[in-house]
């Protein structure tokens, strides 16, 4: 977005009815409603009543009633779809910033916004990046995410169980497990032998697949010595 078109930023008629400046990246003004920031989010409520020794003086009209709150630890790539989100429950999350933005989510308790990037993350399941989506999903929380996780592997399962990464996750999984016993069950090949169970058996042939990816299963749990 060019700088002219930036929500937000030095636009006379916001300048006017907005009571609050934030200033990312040192050199971005973005006036927003300081009642509808605050209502939104508990974090930005709390920087703004609270100072966070963050607030500063109007450095742009000596005469200016309005607080400005330098925001150090958001980029301006990161800040535009956060307010996009807090003013419209939506915003475009791009594949480059979606890290970043969950972190920041995550940070100033945001679950919708969470939500949202789980939704770009799910555009992103293949063969190479199932598995840090699915620590990312389990870490943030993101049930949905999760299980379109699981069922990603479950659809791509013989490849999948290839993967050294997913050999290290299952044991990972099993190491997880507080008191667990030899033949205890392990999440993630508990929640894979749900889902073929669950949801692969609607006709025969749909039956001998889930049979045949069971014995996958069971076979490369073997091989890894790990009983569940």
């Amino acid at each position: 977005i060019a700088g002219s078109e930036m929500p937000f930023i030095d636009q006379p008629h916001l300048d006017t009815f907005s009571d609050l400046i934030f200033i990312v990246d040192e050199c971005y003004y973005f006036h927003v409603h300081q009642a509808f920031i605050c209502t939104r989010t508990e974090y930005f409520s709390a920087l703004i009543k609270n100072h966070f020794n963050e607030m500063l003086p109007n450095t742009k009209q000596q005469n200016d009633t309005k607080s400005t709150v330098m925001l150090k630890h958001i980029h301006k790539e990161h800040f535009i779809p956060l307010l996009y989100y807090i003013y419209s429950d939506e915003c475009e999350i791009s594949n480059d910033c979606v890290d970043d933005l969950l972190v920041i989510a995550d940070e100033l308790f945001l679950p919708g916004l969470k939500r949202l990037c789980g939704n770009t993350y799910s555009k992103l399941l293949s063969n190479e990046t199932i598995i840090s989506i699915l620590r990312l999903a389990r870490l943030f929380q993101l049930v949905k995410l999760e299980n379109q996780c699981i069922r990603f592997i479950s659809d791509n399962l013989e490849e999948v169980l290839q993967q050294d990464e997913f050999k290290k996750f299952v044991l990972e999984d099993a190491a997880s497990v507080v008191d667990r016993q030899e033949t205890d069950t392990v999440p993630i090949i508990d929640d894979l032998r749900f889902y073929l169970a669950e949801f692969s058996t609607v006709n025969r042939s749909d039956i001998d697949e889930t049979l045949e990816k069971m014995k996958l299963l069971d076979d490369f749990l073997d091989n890894i010595g790990v009983n569940a």
